[in-house]
């Protein structure tokens, strides 16, 4: 593989890294011998693509490396006994060097790589990840940087970095390096990176769409490449379920982010907590769905029918609505004269908000209206709305102490209780209140 074909593959696999790439395949190519600098210092902020960048650079020009963790290489000794590791025969061997010392890590690194390159000398790349690390032991720091020099050998430690090098700079005897920036990714780059994520069976245009809105949406709280792609991967099933159902649209945004907007409002207080993994989090999400599967597919007596059909409007529709949504014959003026503050609060769709709770008298009115028939809160009314509760499909808002005033709220989505009232007869968005 050529040098155009390296560099073509790098800039489809990271958008946005054209300068960066072109910089490190200008030192680091194989066409130029040895590398074109004695130490490398790349920084940048999180998630811009550093270390993966530097890794599958080094890889896909196959150059001799090793890449050590500061984090997990904690003292210099396990760090310099993992680099001898890796170096040895590509960490294939059980067998780690025992190495104590800054002088003993020196001699057997020269040592191995003169006996590895005996016919052709090559450039060693030693890529040490989260190098901020390393600023407590300066003389370790400065060592590394000399390395090349030090062992008289082909070597470039290449350092990896949140900090900017003057960070680094503690006293004589550093070695300037060269210095790599990664900014941070524009909106462009963003979308591009994530559109590479895109699951095979999906459409590439619903998925730009959910990205887009997901980036407008997340993107002031949190600019944390990382963290984007981990909700886009949580995410974006719950966004395309209507879809896939054939309940919306693929062009109809409007809806689609209606019905996705519940679970953004719960990530954005859940950011960077990692509650749980992306494949802990679907197998749930299937579950829940089987678990709204089974519980539409129980057959409901008549009456459980319209009381689930009126809790759901009773949950979603503002209490000054019942006139205007259910009385047979509304008068205007009552309609006028509501007041200023109940107009402002019904702005916000309730859909948006969440169910809310209703008490029982308004629970029976609604029923009434979509029954044409007069239902007291008898026993029968009792038994099946403690029934609906059992089955999770209500839930009792009040103590189960309170019994004159009992106040219940809707636990269904909309697909179910719309599913119910089809089964009805009814339309249930010719009941839905909007403002």
């Amino acid at each position: 593989m050529d040098e155009n074909e390296d560099l073509s593959m790098l800039l489809r696999k990271f958008p946005g890294r054209e300068d960066q790439i072109g910089d490190l395949l200008s030192i680091v190519s194989p066409s130029i011998g040895l590398a074109g600098a004695n130490a490398l210092f790349i920084y940048g902020t999180a998630a811009t693509g550093k270390s993966s960048v530097v890794k599958s650079l080094l890889h896909q020009c196959k150059l001799r490396h090793a890449v050590i963790n500061c984090v997990e290489a904690c003292t210099p000794r396990l760090m310099f006994e993992q680099l001898l590791w890796q170096l040895q025969d590509g960490g294939r061997t059980r067998a780690r060097p025992r190495c104590d010392s800054l002088a003993a890590f020196v001699l057997e690194l020269r040592e191995l790589v003169d006996a590895i390159d005996a016919d052709a000398p090559r450039t060693t790349y030693i890529v040490l990840d989260n190098a901020e690390r390393l600023r407590e032991s300066t003389d370790v720091l400065a060592a590394l940087l000399r390395l090349g020099e030090l062992t008289r050998a082909a070597i470039c430690p290449v350092l990896i970095s949140t900090l900017i090098w003057e960070k680094f700079r503690g006293g004589t005897g550093f070695t300037e390096p060269y210095v790599v920036h990664f900014p941070a990714y524009s909106k462009a780059d963003t979308l591009a990176i994530l559109e590479l994520d895109c699951p095979e069976p999906a459409d590439l245009e619903l998925f730009k769409q959910f990205t887009t809105l997901l980036f407008d949406v997340f993107h002031g709280p949190c600019r944390d490449l990382n963290e984007l792609r981990h909700l886009a991967a949580l995410l974006f099933p719950l966004y395309r379920a209507p879809v896939d159902d054939n309940t919306l649209a693929a062009s109809n945004t409007a809806a689609l982010y209606k019905s996705i907007s519940p679970h953004f409002k719960q990530q954005l207080s859940r950011l960077y907590l990692r509650e749980t993994s992306t494949a802990e989090w679907s197998a749930a999400q299937t579950e829940q769905t089987q678990a709204a599967s089974s519980r539409t597919h129980v057959e409901l007596p008549f009456l459980s029918k319209h009381l689930v059909v009126g809790a759901y409007l009773a949950s979603f529709n503002p209490a000054s609505s019942d006139v205007r949504m259910f009385a047979k014959r509304q008068s205007s003026a009552r309609g006028r004269r509501a007041s200023k503050k109940s107009r402002a609060s019904e702005k916000t769709p309730q859909l948006l908000v969440g169910p809310k709770s209703f008490p029982l008298e308004r629970l029976l009115a609604i029923v009434f209206s979509l029954m044409e028939v007069r239902i007291s809160a008898s026993a029968e009314v009792y038994s099946q709305l403690s029934s609906l509760v059992t089955l999770g499909l209500l839930s009792l808002a009040s103590g189960g102490d309170n019994l004159d005033a009992p106040r219940y709220k809707c636990m269904m989505t909309y697909a179910e209780v719309s599913k119910v009232a089809s089964s009805l007869g009814l339309q249930l968005r010719n009941y839905l209140y909007s403002p």
